[in-house]
């Protein structure tokens, strides 16, 4: 199988992101969630075969940044060493990873510098003890997981092919025990279909997380009428008729809730997290300024060996 040749790139929000600088070790992910924006960018296609990458590419990447002084963009960002987002636009523990073991091999390589890295999953894998050892060696890791719900059977409606919900708070909670920092991003909540910030907050607190972003359902222009429509018919939710009804907006390549319509969720999200304990990161772009730090998905400016 030919391999993925794009790992590295840059986020189109690099203005104001964070974590500017992507890897992804597959193009294309294993969980297929329908409202998945990265589903059709970022060189993913979606009913192509799901390609690896090649780690030894991207240890040659880092090779010749880290150790030769190379030359470009992406070398500028690893000498600066800026944080990387490992799995911006695919899952690095999506079920391909169980053979492929390109994510193993990436981890490896950037243990060898003890790269600072941000590891955003929807898999359980991670808390293998092969892929603890590999952790704990990086030294400087957060490990954020993506939730839509924390109910089992909200899940099997709106993400039928991912990791249960439950599955994933056992994990979290594997990762907080041996000393691994844990993040949640709740993108998206959808409304009408996800549970409460205080049904939802409580259950990922009690999990050791420390950062909570949150994020509304954005709808992607680019979707598959298979997948999609698969999600209409199992949530009973137009939502595209739903947002025009309350008078959401293009933005870029997606169509948004305008800022009233979502504040209050937003607020009541925010105050919650603060009452169980984390720090809170507002992922809506508007509301950027109510985030307890500058990064609002991760959080991880927080964290020593984040601070580029």
């Amino acid at each position: 199988m030919p391999h993925y040749t794009s790992p590295f790139s840059i986020t189109s929000q690099f203005a104001f992101c964070g974590l500017p600088l992507r890897l992804d070790t597959y193009r294309g992910c294993g969980f297929q969630c329908s409202y998945c924006f990265a589903r059709n960018r970022g060189g993913n296609r979606p009913g192509e075969t799901i390609r690896p990458a090649n780690p030894k590419q991207i240890h040659r990447v880092l090779e010749r940044a880290l150790d030769h002084g190379g030359s470009g963009v992406i070398a500028e960002f690893l000498q600066r060493r800026t944080p990387i987002h490992f799995g911006g636009m695919s899952d690095p523990f999506q079920p391909a990873e169980a053979q492929e073991q390109a994510t193993a091999s990436v981890l490896q390589s950037l243990g060898r510098y003890r790269y600072p890295t941000v590891l955003s999953t929807r898999g359980t894998m991670v808390a293998d003890p092969r892929y603890l050892d590999l952790l704990q060696n990086l030294g400087h890791v957060v490990v954020q997981f993506s939730f839509s719900t924390t109910r089992d059977s909200t899940a099997s409606l709106v993400e039928p092919h991912a990791t249960r919900p439950s599955l994933l708070l056992r994990t979290m909670e594997t990762l907080s025990n041996h000393a691994i920092a844990v993040t949640c991003r709740w993108q998206p909540y959808i409304p009408g279909i996800s549970e409460s910030p205080m049904e939802f907050i409580p259950r990922i607190a009690a999990t050791g997380c420390r950062h909570l972003a949150f994020e509304h359902l954005k709808l992607p222009l680019e979707r598959e009428k298979g997948l999609w429509q698969e999600f209409v018919r199992a949530t009973r939710h137009d939502f595209f008729e739903e947002y025009r009804l309350q008078g959401a907006r293009r933005d870029g390549r997606e169509i948004v809730l305008n800022p009233q319509s979502k504040l209050a969720v937003v607020l009541e999200a925010r105050e919650q997290v603060h009452r169980n304990g984390m720090t809170f990161g507002a992922a809506d772009n508007e509301f950027q300024y109510l985030s307890d730090t500058p990064c609002c998905c991760s959080g991880v400016d927080q964290f020593p060996g984040f601070e580029n």
